[in-house]
């Protein structure tokens, strides 16, 4: 990989030399890398800690967060450099609502995808001091970061809908967002993108709020674009489907794991309002058939006591942590595995994060599959790209 520093106006810069390991690893929700290099110094004057950086093969971008120098089995001392990707720095963004610990309701009714990127505007973008999701809600200006812009390319057909939002940490409520929404965020660097910029009015009346998009060519500062993925399996039309057949020898080194140890299929939410139950997906409404015996998994939520919330934006909230748990608990089915250079299909050209494909793997196992993750490494073996495909399923267990 050739991995390179950003420097001024977010623009790739000097290349990283000289280390032994690289292991870059990009998500659906989140990412993060680790670098090793014998050149201490001058590894540790290139990359101090809150550099950015990327490389060649990926739009991607994240951020230096530590440095660790250690000495390897051979006594000879080696800095360990790791950071994440930069949707993660909303960890350092506090989101304060109107009363002390109580939910609120955003002003605006949003799409998934909206929502997600209002947090990620109001924390990270926005200069006026202003928050559109509450009347008379604000933020400290010196939130916002420089030539750093929010666009949207999702594709979900949805009609916006209420959101519960909550005081703490902006990151953890992105992220129960995101796992509920089936969406991800993904940094673009300069130069020369093109994509749909998202702004909020932060005005007073009826207008705060509201939502702009703008298709905007030429774009030269980092974008973190809301995303979800494409369907790329064998049985759609729409687009070339991706299929990973073993048998083909598309899959070498394979892993698989099947677990129902952190499955639950439906919520008892115990709050001020007593007992709640709430269903993945349909939130308070039941399926036709409810799971019973040994087949009905029941998490307990809890949901909190009322306070000064409005009853409706505190059972907003109640229904909403419900879900948001039960998206977090999924059966689980995962593989992963070294894609061979037999294979047609090539990551960031065929399929991306995100996109589900078709899996026809080993002991009569196919799947429609989520790609999560993808991890490139380079050493002493070479360089070399993993998928980790993902399949969670509330209907299955």
């Amino acid at each position: 990989m050739d991995v390179m520093k950003l420097e001024g106006s977010y623009l790739p810069g000097p290349l990283v030399e000289g280390y032994t390991s690289m292991i870059w690893t990009e998500r659906f929700l989140g990412g993060d890398f680790q670098l090793i290099t014998p050149k201490v110094e001058e590894t540790r004057d290139l990359l101090p800690e809150g550099s950015l950086i990327t490389h060649r093969e990926t739009k991607e971008v994240m951020q230096v967060e530590t440095l660790n120098i250690e000495y390897n089995d051979e006594g000879i001392p080696e800095l360990h450099i790791d950071g994440r990707t930069l949707e993660t720095f909303e960890e350092k963004r506090v989101a304060v609502g109107g009363t002390y610990n109580e939910p609120w309701t955003a002003y605006k009714n949003y799409r998934s995808s909206e929502i997600a990127a209002l947090l990620l505007w109001t924390y990270l973008v926005d200069t006026s001091g202003q928050d559109a999701s509450r009347v008379g809600g604000t933020h400290d200006v010196h939130d916002a970061i420089p030539n750093f812009l929010i666009t949207d390319s999702s594709t979900f057909v949805e009609t916006p809908t209420e959101w519960s939002l909550k005081s703490g940490d902006v990151y953890s409520q992105l992220k129960d967002l995101l796992t509920l929404t089936n969406l991800g965020v993904r940094g673009i660097r300069p130069p020369g993108t093109t994509g749909t910029v998202v702004t909020f009015d932060t005005s007073g009346g009826s207008t705060r709020g509201d939502v702009s998009k703008v298709s905007t060519p030429g774009i030269s500062g980092i974008r973190l674009d809301v995303y979800n993925g494409l369907d790329r399996t064998r049985f759609q039309s729409d687009r070339e489907p991706v299929i990973f057949h073993y048998d083909s020898g598309h899959i070498n080194s394979p892993k698989y794991l099947f677990s129902i140890k952190d499955f639950y299929n439906v919520a008892l939410v115990t709050s001020s309002l007593g007992v709640t139950e709430v269903w993945p997906l349909t939130g308070t409404t039941p399926p036709s058939t409810p799971p019973t015996g040994l087949d009905r998994r029941v998490l307990h939520v809890d949901g909190g006591t009322q306070g000064d919330a409005l009853l409706a934006d505190f059972t907003q909230s109640v229904i909403q942590k419900g879900m948001v748990e039960l998206a977090k608990h999924n059966r689980m089915i995962l593989f992963d595995g070294a894609i061979s250079a037999v294979s047609n299909y090539i990551y960031g050209q065929h399929y991306f994060l995100g996109d589900t494909v078709t899996l026809l793997a080993q002991y009569g196992f196919e799947a429609e599959m989520t790609v999560a993750e993808y991890v490139r490494t380079e050493d002493h073996e070479g360089d070399r790209g993993f998928p980790t495909l993902i399949l969670s399923s509330q209907e299955e267990g």
